[in-house]
């Protein structure tokens, strides 16, 4: 958070400098009250008059010294989270990958929905109202120990009064609200499964107990949220109720000041009137207080993920400058787990061939593409890229190289040609020569092919014409190695030929394919056929 407070530090000063204008306008407000009760009671009408309409112009005044704080307390903390959200899209993309997958992906969506706010309405919004609060506070006590230092010291013993609540606050709701996130982040998880998995459970009947389950679900996050409100909203009154009291007790102390005519009657009122600018901001300052300490342990976790040092880009310092020519994998010991999923296996990929790893479920051909495209880590000297280690190279540069076809299709929710480079910068007629060559040309209007806001495209592509759009993207990209996983599965006969006429069209690069086909044709095709075995 204080690197980001550095980068904002121009917009966190101008909203200080706001907030002590603010306060100093704020606190003016109470001797122009005693300044009319003076003239009122001298009964000078015109003086009054004119007292009277220089406090209308002053108390418009007030109402912009309100709403300027309030403005650039807006921008900044809108500022501050939008370099959160990037902060958080440039912590996952340099993710390892390894570390990326081993998480549901709501998490990270929880982690922008739900913690983000958090941090924003009950870690930010305090933490920078609270300047305000404070200006007010110490412009309010100089005025009043100049009206009357034994007064303001009874008033200002009163005012302290409503800090006890973040001391409740520390004690009862540190973790709550960090339960209620986690209940939040379950919820949506499922309600995410529900979505994904709908015509499953719609077909196969799964949608009674699994809507208990997710009932269930909601009705320990209504729990926990009802909890931490109740528990919130005990210490809100607590510190009401003190600052109330503090209020109330200054007319009564006051009242004995003037009796012993200590004090006038428009002291009085000033500073009751200052008393309300005492304890205000600390009361405020009080249930902000609480709502920090309520929030802090999830904005310190989300800092914490955002700052986290798991990515291993560091260590990966070599570049790609020449074309592949070779993989190379060398006595491979890989255990996923505590299952050994390689033990010794060698291999050569040659540039110019095209290779069909097949094998039983489980013998590790999705593993094999997976070490392959860098994902998975291996030990020095088992996989060479042109005779350097695979695990030093920058996957950037490495990417430049590889293309990976999988099996699932992502979808992004803009233009077919955005689609077809995966957002790299184009020339159309390369999108419309690309779309041509994997057949996918009469399936679109070349005209719709930049169209960013129509995307009802996304809805009419088959399986097959998914899988060929994938293929698109690799043959766009160009890569030295294409590695493709089970690009003909779930294809009738007719499909899987036309991806097999694809894959062969595909020459002068390093082809491996992983694949359940028992189709000779379609076997026939590769120059290599690599069986993998369980170990």
């Amino acid at each position: 958070m204080k690197k980001i407070l550095k980068r904002n530090r121009s917009l966190f000063f101008l909203h200080v400098i706001l907030c002590a204008m603010a306060a100093l306008i704020q606190v003016g407000v109470a001797l122009v009250y005693r300044q009319i009760t003076e003239v009122a009671m001298s009964g000078d009408v015109k003086r009054l008059l004119f007292i009277g309409i220089f406090a209308f112009f002053y108390i418009l005044l007030n109402t912009m010294s309100d709403f300027i704080p309030r403005r650039s307390k807006s921008v900044l903390v809108q500022s501050i989270m939008n370099q959160l959200r990037e902060s958080l899209s440039q912590k996952i993309v340099r993710m390892n990958p390894v570390l990326f997958l081993k998480n549901e992906k709501n998490e990270y969506l929880s982690k922008l929905a739900n913690e983000m706010k958090v941090v924003e309405l009950e870690f930010l919004k305090p933490g920078f109202g609270l300047i305000l609060s404070i200006f007010t506070f110490l412009f309010s006590l100089l005025f009043t120990l100049k009206l009357n230092t034994s007064f303001s010291l009874i008033m200002l013993l009163l005012a302290f009064s409503p800090l006890l609540a973040p001391y409740f606050a520390k004690r009862i709701l540190s973790d709550r609200r960090k339960s209620v996130v986690l209940e939040q982040d379950r919820t949506l998880s499922l309600f995410d499964q529900l979505l994904s998995g709908y015509l499953t459970l719609r077909v196969g009947k799964g949608f009674p107990t699994y809507t208990k389950i997710f009932t269930n679900s909601s009705e320990r996050l209504k729990k926990e949220s009802i909890t931490f409100e109740t528990l919130q909203g005990l210490t809100y009154a607590i510190s009401f109720g003190l600052g109330d009291l503090a209020y109330s007790g200054t007319w009564i102390v006051g009242g004995f000041f003037v009796a012993a005519k200590i004090i006038t009657i428009p002291d009085l009122i000033a500073m009751t009137t200052l008393m309300s600018t005492i304890a205000g901001p600390l009361e405020y300052f009080s249930t902000s207080v609480t709502d920090i300490l309520a929030s802090k342990k999830v904005a310190d976790d989300l800092i914490a993920f955002i700052d986290g040092t798991d990515d291993d880009e560091p260590n990966r310092s070599l570049e790609l400058a020449e074309p592949i020519n070779t993989l190379s994998i060398e006595n491979l010991h890989f255990h996923h787990g505590n299952r050994l999923i390689f033990n010794g296996f060698t291999q050569t990929f040659e540039r110019g061939k095209k290779y069909a790893i097949t094998g039983a479920s489980g013998s590790g051909k999705s593993t094999l593409l997976n070490i392959l495209a860098g994902i998975y880590p291996i030990d020095d000297h088992q996989v060479l890229v042109d005779q350097q280690e695979m695990n030093q190279l920058s996957r950037d540069s490495l990417y430049e190289k590889v293309a990976l076809v999988q099996q699932k299709t992502a979808i992004f929710q803009t233009s077919i040609a955005y689609n077809v480079s995966i957002f790299s910068e184009y020339e159309l007629e390369k999108i419309v020569d690309v779309l041509k060559r994997s057949g996918l040309d009469d399936r679109f209007d070349n005209n719709d092919l930049t169209d960013t806001q129509d995307n009802t495209w996304i809805n009419f592509l088959s399986g097959g014409e998914l899988r060929r759009l994938e293929i698109a993207r690799a043959i766009f990209k160009d890569s030295d190695v294409i590695l493709f996983d089970e690009p003909t599965s779930g294809l009738d006969s007719i499909n899987e030929m036309i991806i097999s006429d694809l894959i062969c069209s595909l020459t002068d690069k390093i082809i491996i394919v992983v694949t359940h086909s028992t189709n000779q044709e379609f076997l026939g095709s590769f120059d290599e056929l690599i069986q993998l075995n369980k170990s």
